[in-house]
């Protein structure tokens, strides 16, 4: 299981700074997430940040996620205002991988659309849902990362939201199922409760370990269960 660092800067330079503090870190991966840039960004900029996180990251991949609010980010946007700007990002940088809502994008179709468009460019495609609430049926998890993985992702990714041990429990055994179909995945039971399947990720399939985030866009009263970088 590769360990993966958010990058949750508020402005390009800082994303380009922490980038770099990155260096010094024991970490696979870095996420870069935009949708915690405060106020418009010009192309070249964006362009040039760019250049730079990825001249810091080295050898290591890097994810370009644009979390929406209602999947947990920072960005408020409609169905059509998201999928234009991953469109756009898709279109004018190279990440290993980009993340696509599944509920951001507004449908399956619209999924398939900017993973085929990603998967042209050479970009390796993360498909995600987070519920902020709940947790689904073990089934129900397992059927939905299968969907993910038929719509497009070459790494499917749920997060979901537990209120008690047996919470837990399911999104293990959904996730179990679905590894054994389908391979790599990303699963996550968020908050303390969830804990283990962060820590024993790679024991149901998960491939990448979100550990704590650095940059000012980050919420240190938030209880989403990251682990500490060591």
């Amino acid at each position: 299981m590769k360990i993966c660092i958010p990058i949750m800067a508020t402005s390009l330079e800082e994303s380009i700074i922490e980038a770099r503090k990155t260096t010094e870190m024991k970490c696979d991966m870095l996420e870069w997430r935009m949708d915690c840039i405060e106020g418009k960004i010009r192309s070249d900029s964006f362009i040039n940040a760019w250049n730079e996180i990825r001249k810091a990251a080295g050898n290591r991949p890097v994810i370009v996620t644009l979390r929406t609010k209602t999947q947990g980010g920072k960005k408020e946007l409609s169905v059509s205002e998201y999928n234009a700007a991953l469109r756009k990002i898709i279109s004018e940088i190279k990440p290993a991988y980009i993340d696509i809502e599944l509920a951001g994008s507004g449908s399956d179709a619209n999924v398939r659309m900017l993973a085929v468009m990603a998967k042209k460019r050479g970009i390796g495609v993360i498909v995600s849902y987070h519920d902020l609430s709940f947790t689904e049926e073990a089934r129900d998890i397992e059927l939905l990362l299968c969907r993910m993985k038929y719509i497009g992702a070459d790494i499917p990714k749920v997060a979901f939201t537990p209120n008690s041990e047996e919470d837990v429990e399911k999104l293990i055994r959904g996730a179990s199922l679905a590894h054994e179909k389908i391979g790599d995945l990303i699963a996550i039971s968020m908050g303390e409760l969830g804990q283990k399947t962060r820590k024993e990720g790679d024991s149901i399939g998960s491939c990448i370990n979100f550990v704590k985030p650095v940059g000012s866009g980050y919420d240190e009263n938030s209880n989403t269960g990251q682990m500490e970088i060591e």
